[in-house]
């Protein structure tokens, strides 16, 4: 399959040279190139968030089926599609920076979103890309797909900020917080190690705050105070005040 990547950033590479050792052969756009003129059996976009109703918008007149993988919020890929007449599907990936390729391959389920069934044909093409990998393909609606990938992050971002809140407790009563946390995660296998072992700091890195901020507007536009991320944002923002203020 010749595959397009739209954006070779961090999300871009890991994609295309996980694709590439399939037998794959990937072509690469960036800003400025004209992404048309590629002749591709799917193309994938990996850009920043920003750039992705344009770059749909560049694709309008292409024919072969185009996915998006970057974080966007629930009902984009719905509105370009159908501002576009588009067969397009969102496609997330769940990388992280430093491992991206290796997340890439060793992923075990690839999540596929659809606004319609004139994304059919794209589905398939997809279908036919991760299967080949030995992935399991789940389908579901795109704004299922587009909020599942923020609440990922959100839900990483809490527990972080979960125990970041408890370690000033266990600091108090003269408790180290994170020998206190690898006891609950080898007592209880219910205990995510997430938090438990990255404590101590703000939760950082390009995907967890920016998500966090995105999840957090949308619910400001649909007029939702959702408490608990209140809490996780303020919690972050004590620490990176209280890292700034031991510097």
């Amino acid at each position: 399959m010749r595959i397009h990547i739209v954006g070779s950033g961090t999300v871009g590479r890991a994609t295309g040279r996980g694709c590439e050792r399939f037998g794959h052969e990937v072509v690469y756009t960036d800003k400025g190139h004209d992404h048309q003129a590629v002749q591709a059996d799917l193309t994938l976009i990996c850009t920043p968030e920003a750039a992705v109703p344009k770059v749909v918008r560049e694709l309008t007149w292409h024919k072969g089926p185009v996915a998006i993988r970057s974080s966007v919020p629930p009902g984009t890929t719905a509105e370009l599609a159908s501002e576009r007449h588009m067969g397009l599907c969102h496609n997330p990936e769940f990388l992280r920076e430093a491992t991206a390729e290796a997340d890439f391959l060793e992923a075990k389920v690839a999540i596929v979103g659809f606004p319609s069934p004139i994304a059919q044909p794209t589905v398939a093409k997809l279908q036919e890309l991760y299967e080949g990998m030995g992935k399991q393909v789940v389908l579901c609606n795109s704004a299922e797909s587009e909020l599942l990938k923020l609440l990922n992050n959100a839900y990483l971002a809490t527990l972080i900020s979960w125990w970041n809140d408890v370690a000033l407790l266990c600091h108090a009563v003269g408790v180290n917080s994170h020998h206190l946390a690898r006891l609950m995660v080898e007592n209880d296998s219910r205990i995510s190690p997430y938090g438990a072992l990255r404590h101590g700091a703000p939760y950082g890195g390009h995907c967890l705050p920016k998500d966090m901020e995105q999840l957090w507007l949308l619910a400001e536009q649909r007029g939702v105070n959702p408490l608990m991320l209140g809490v996780v944002r303020l919690v972050n923002e004590l620490m990176m005040l209280k890292q700034i203020g031991t510097r």
